[in-house]
Parts: C-alpha cells; structure tokens; sequence
C-alpha cells in the first residue's frame, strides 16, 4: 500500500492521536486484509480493526466511519475508501501487466 504521509496526517491532523492511529490501523487492514474489498458495518469488528478502547470508540467512529470524510457505507453494506480502492484497481492493474509482460517473455524464451 503506497502510504502518501502529507496527504495522511494533514487529513487526520485536527483529530488527534488516537484517531490518527485508528484511521492508519483501518485503511492498512482495509488494503492488506481486505484488498480493498470492504469492512463489514459491525461495531465489534470495527473497533477491532482500528484498535481503539471501547471508551474511545463512539468518538473513533464519529469521525472515522460516520461523516463520509474517511470511509462511506456503500450500498453492499460494506465500508469503503474511495481513495484506496482507486489505487487498489491502479495497483492491481500494473501488476497484471507486469505479469503479463513476463509470461509473455518466458513463452518467448522457451519457444527458442
């Protein structure tokens, strides 16, 4: 996951720590566990993902997954970050081609 630090900490910067810290620990989990698929809208699960106490969760939530600023609840139930998702399909899409370029090139070499 390309991680773009100005970008990061100037949208979370307001918030504080502890929700900086939950918005890092959700959009890494959302790319590597998740690969940009979604997160299911349970409390439980959420928490657990950001890794918040549950006497700072109401709070992480506000911010984090109930104002559209972060993630949205799309219409699959899931929640999503468009941002992410967006350099998910870029990422994914180079990598097809790299693979690609290389069967391509193995085919080449094993016909000689």
């Amino acid at each position: 996951m390309p991680l773009f630090g100005n970008d990061l900490f100037m949208a979370i910067d307001a918030h504080g720590s502890v929700i900086g810290w939950a918005y890092l620990h959700t959009i890494w989990h959302y790319w590597h566990h998740n690969h940009c698929k979604g997160l299911k809208d349970d409390d439980d699960y959420l928490r657990g993902v950001c890794g918040c106490e549950l006497n700072e969760w109401a709070k992480v939530r506000s911010v984090v997954f109930d104002n559209d600023e972060y993630f949205t609840l799309g219409t699959d139930g899931l929640w999503h970050q468009k941002f992410a998702d967006e350099l998910w399909d870029k990422a994914t899409e180079q990598y097809d081609k790299k693979i690609n370029r290389a069967r391509a090139g193995a085919r080449e070499r094993w016909r000689k």
